[in-house]
């Protein structure tokens, strides 16, 4: 808001919720109406964002057939695994590469406002260097696998969070087989948007479970509120 109401705003766009929001009527914006975003662990606003930004693309020239095909026939992955591996954790790293960081970061934020427990995001390379340190029995482990090269490469850290008595859970839209020790919920083979939307709502129902492990009336905030309006 300082920036829109300081900034030299020449060339600038924006990408909204709110057709009525500061954003929207500073700078001309791609609107994804339905109002501003309420609830905790935010799947509406961030399938509307992916939308959005997929628009851009394909106004850009890049087509986005897969992710038209997720969202008319949407996954269904049962959590439970995932919830019983999770469930004990103290705190859990959500890592992932290219376009589903945006959604490993989504998770983390997630448990943080649902569970009420400490959960980060780390970008795969990034998490596979110092922060592996950390892990041990009871540390938990979210990775997520596109159908890319960066995909290929979640082996590789899979097998160094097994090693330290972790069970990854693995959101795994890619073509290869299951990886040895982790707990892997299965999508249908994707990348960049569509991969990132196929996972969304599976992630979403893992975390409000655990969340309902830990403490009553999940989503309800104690000391905040969704919209930021004060600093």
């Amino acid at each position: 808001m300082r920036f829109l109401e300081r900034g030299d705003l020449a060339g600038c766009f924006g990408l909204t919720l709110d057709g009525d929001s500061h954003l929207a009527r500073a700078v001309p914006s791609l609107t994804g109406h339905g109002g501003p975003e309420k609830a905790y662990a935010a799947t509406r606003s961030l399938t509307i964002s992916i939308a959005l930004l997929a628009a851009l693309a394909e106004a850009l020239g890049h087509r986005q057939d897969a992710l038209r095909a997720v969202l008319d026939a949407p996954a269904t992955v049962p959590v439970e695994p995932a919830v019983a591996t999770l469930r004990g954790a103290h705190a859990v790293v959500f890592s992932a590469r290219t376009a589903l960081n945006g959604i490993a970061e989504a998770g983390a934020l997630g448990l943080l406002e649902l569970a009420r427990m400490p959960g980060f995001a780390l970008e795969g390379g990034q998490f596979r260097h110092g922060p592996v340190e950390a892990l041990a029995p009871g540390f938990g482990v979210v990775l997520m696998r596109a159908d890319d090269e960066a995909g290929r490469l979640l082996p590789g850290i899979a097998a160094i969070c097994v090693d330290a008595g972790v069970t990854p859970v693995v959101f795994d839209a890619g073509d290869g087989a299951p990886i040895a020790g982790c707990v892997t919920l299965r999508f249908p083979p994707a990348r960049g948007f569509a991969a990132a939307l196929a996972m969304l709502p599976t992630l979403q129902m893992l975390l409000i479970e655990i969340a309902r492990t830990r403490i009553e009336r999940v989503g309800e905030p104690l000391r905040s509120q969704k919209v930021t309006r004060v600093e």
